[in-house]
């Protein structure tokens, strides 16, 4: 959803805290369901490390969500969301760093990385 009506969302409702907990709660009980769907030949038991992973994952998506929502209602959306694209960034790093074997990052990744930070200073800096 835009982030401009999200932001005129909070004339509504000036506390995302709700929908946020809501949304949240849905999108870690279907990833849970969702671990026993699929082929066949894959072992369906719960490892307590991927258990544990999921919910690490969890904590910090909900605290970001909360960070971002936090910066919609109090800042200027042209001031936030060039930030919030930053995270393209991370994930490149965080992609190297655990699936080096797997993932590879090439010029083109690196070219659209650095697209992408040029683009958020160039609009932070015309502000």
């Amino acid at each position: 959803m835009n982030p401009a009506l999200r932001k005129f969302g909070f004339a509504y409702m000036p506390s995302a805290s709700l929908g946020m907990a809501v949304a949240m709660g849905v999108g870690f009980f279907v990833s849970l369901l969702s671990r026993g769907i699929g082929r066949e030949s894959e072992e369906k038991g719960w490892e307590l490390r991927s258990v544990g992973m999921l919910m690490a994952g969890a904590a910090v998506n909900a605290a970001a969500a909360l960070a971002y929502w936090q910066a919609v209602q109090l800042g200027d959306v042209v001031d936030v969301i060039p930030v919030t694209r930053l995270s393209l960034l991370f994930v490149i790093v965080f992609s190297w760093i655990f699936f080096r074997e797997k993932e590879r990052i090439t010029g083109r990744v690196l070219a659209g990385a650095g697209l992408a930070l040029m683009g958020a200073i160039g609009i932070s800096i015309t502000r």
